[in-house]
């Protein structure tokens, strides 16, 4: 570094990005510390605080988007993930994506279980129902989104649970290798 650059000056610098990089994801490593950068933001919303200055040493990380999913689960006739591209998915495509089944549904309380950190998540009640007669605007989903379209309106948490836990206990056990190394290293 020869002057102060920040983040897009380094991204510059270094050539780009590929075009299958997932720019939402990307990380500065600094000093053996990550710091989440979010560059789709600052790219298309011109969020400034994501152009952070760079230091001697820093590194820019950006993975590819070819491993990013979204989970839809309940009244569909293809439960399991669902590939989430660059351009984005909407609620709407990944429940088409699973192929809702002929009938004993619910769309106007499917639940969205989003994950914000490891120790923070949301759970968000949408009305697929409005969004599909143009009462309300489909939502775009998040990496990591786990979709739950009721069997009936009276689909409970119980059931959303019981369908949901063997490909969540399935994850975990993937993850779980590398979240204790990396508390390990810590």
């Amino acid at each position: 570094m020869d002057r102060p650059l920040n983040i897009l000056e380094g991204i510059a610098l270094g050539k780009g990005y590929d075009p299958m990089a997932d720019l939402s994801a990307a990380r500065l490593i600094r000093a053996s510390r990550t710091i989440p950068v979010d560059i789709y933001e600052l790219l298309t919303n011109g969020d400034q605080r994501q152009n952070i200055w760079l230091k001697p040493g820093d590194t820019i990380y950006i993975p590819d988007n070819r491993n990013r999913q979204v989970f839809v689960f309940g009244a569909v006739q293809k439960p399991g993930p669902i590939q989430l591209y660059s351009t984005g998915l909407t609620l709407i495509q990944a429940i088409a994506s699973a192929q809702l089944r002929d009938s004993g549904y619910d769309l106007s309380h499917v639940r969205i279980i989003r994950s914000h950190s490891p120790t923070r998540g949301e759970l968000i009640i949408v009305d697929v129902d409005k969004i599909m007669q143009g009462e309300a605007i489909s939502m775009t989903l998040k990496h990591g989104d786990i979709i739950y379209v009721p069997k009936s309106a009276m689909g409970n948490w119980n059931d959303a649970i019981k369908e949901m836990l063997p490909t969540l206990q399935a994850i975990s056990a993937i993850l779980s290798p590398f979240v204790n190394i990396k508390y390990l290293s810590d």
